[in-house]
């Protein structure tokens, strides 16, 4: 049999949290973290939690040239080979194997791997989005208010410096506003003379 690895797979390491009672029992939270090693392959469903052994494997073998089954078994393990093949990673060169059809059929689509990996863990189904915004209780005005109260203003008052000018011959203190880069240059241009001076106190 020959067998090569999927098109495309990111391996993550995660943190997994569970409830342990011993744990609990002994004076601890309860909650035990242990790392784990999950595989992100777009012709899956999902991602899937892989043993940290098999990690080397998947990097350790391409995605195009196929290689015979004995030839990996004796160089990591017939138990690992096998268990990669059974989750859709590793893929055999037959037809009827449905892993090999839908890595095949994600092959002849062109996707950016990246894009692919992102795609993948972006899908969803089951969700009835407007009730469940009903449930949430965020389907009309008044519910956004309850929930996440009163929006922000549009914009903060801008920062405001005084200055004395002495304009077409009047002396005034005058209150300028900061300038704002984003304000056209011509709203900034005076449409009158004024001269600057400071003040004799």
């Amino acid at each position: 049999m020959l067998i090569r690895r999927c098109a495309v797979v990111w391996l993550e390491p995660r943190e997994v949290a569970s409830f342990q009672l011993d744990d609990l029992l002994a004076g601890g939270t309860g909650v035990v973290g242990r790392l784990a090693w999950f595989a992100h392959a777009p012709h899956l469903g999902g991602a899937i939690e892989i043993e940290a052994l098999h990690a080397p494997i998947l990097g350790a073998l391409g995605p195009v040239d196929w290689i015979e089954r004995d030839v990996l078994d004796a160089r990591f393990g017939t138990e690992a080979i096998e268990a990669l093949l059974g989750v859709g990673l590793l893929l055999p060169d037959a037809e009827g194997d449905p892993w090999a059809r839908a890595d095949s059929a994600f092959r002849g689509q062109g996707w950016h791997p990246p894009a692919a990996i992102g795609h993948m863990a972006a899908r969803w189904e089951g969700v009835d989005g407007p009730k469940a915004m009903v449930d949430a209780d965020v389907d009309t005005n008044e519910g956004l208010l309850r929930q996440h109260g009163s929006p922000p203003p549009a914009m903060a008052h801008p920062l405001r410096r005084k200055r004395r000018s002495s304009c077409q011959g009047s002396n005034a203190t005058t209150s300028t506003p900061c300038w704002t880069p984003a304000r056209p240059a011509a709203t900034t241009i005076p449409t009158r003379s004024c001269r600057w001076r400071p003040s004799h106190n």
